[in-house]
């Protein structure tokens, strides 16, 4: 007596099903308007079924704000203790972002079916590319580490950057000489200003 339907994204025809188990797969993707007006008319309407599911699968959104990402927090949060309900149980596999993501130690953190039907080759050219193309680190990040990265390209790697600081006492550098530089950006150009201590 059961009935299996794949589902428009017009939220206006889901209101009224009454749906045992719903399915929504790469909900990241499904956006905060129609996206949003379907998942809420599907996940509203089980009031009538007396054990009713609701299965969310994907990867993380790259905006903090988005359904996924709520889901994906409030997943940990129940996980952690820290909200008490038992109707709600999040499953999420990712790489820590202290963990380094080109260590293939780590991808199963992530891909738990590595080997299986995620293939391990596609993983490491992939990899390979992130790793040597900074444009394509934050979809790798997001996509194969299930990582929240901002999905904006950049021409220098995040550790890279970071990799730049110094420990050097700036209290130290108080009445030194100093030399600076200013290089003013264009359109497709950087805005930097550097300072020298000899």
């Amino acid at each position: 007596g059961s009935k299996f339907m794949a589902l428009s994204s017009d939220a206006r025809k889901a209101h009224g099903l009454s749906p045992s188990v719903v399915i929504l797969d790469e909900l990241a993707q499904w956006g905060t308007g129609i996206g949003r007006a379907l998942y809420d008319a599907l996940t509203t309407a089980q009031g009538a079924r007396k054990d009713p599911l609701v299965i969310v699968i994907g990867t993380q959104s790259a905006d903090d704000h988005a359904l996924m990402s709520q889901l994906v927090d409030y997943s940990m949060a129940v996980r952690r203790g820290g909200v008490a309900d038992p109707t709600f149980s999040g499953f999420v596999y990712a790489i820590p972002p202290e963990l380094d993501v080109f260590d293939e130690s780590n991808w199963r953190l992530a891909n738990p079916a590595i080997g299986d039907f995620r293939d391990l080759k596609d993983m490491r050219n992939l990899a390979e590319r992130a790793r040597h193309m900074p444009t394509l680190e934050s979809t790798f990040r997001n996509l194969f580490c299930n990582q929240r990265t901002e999905a904006e390209e950049r021409w220098l790697p995040a550790a890279e950057w970071d990799g730049c600081r110094s420990a050097i006492d700036l209290d130290a550098l108080v009445g030194q000489r100093c030399f600076g530089a200013l290089d003013l950006g264009s359109v497709r150009d950087l805005t930097s200003f550097g300072l020298f201590w000899p």
